[in-house]
């Protein structure tokens, strides 16, 4: 996690708070990120151990 060597108070200071959500793209199929998407706020809801399966990748082309 890249913030964490950022001391809490300056964290905060700078908007950082522990309910920011991080999210990172390059250049990835849509279907592949909107999968991963899927599975972490799944992770989220129902915890690690979740075994959800993904719409976008139920329905290959």
């Amino acid at each position: 996690m890249t913030n964490e060597s950022i001391p809490p108070a300056e964290r905060l200071a700078l908007g950082i708070t522990p309910a920011l959500v991080r999210l990172s793209v390059g250049v990835v199929d849509v279907d592949h990120l909107i999968a991963d998407v899927e599975q972490a706020l799944s992770w989220a809801i129902h915890g690690w151990n979740s075994a959800s399966t993904s719409v976008a990748s139920a329905d290959p082309e």
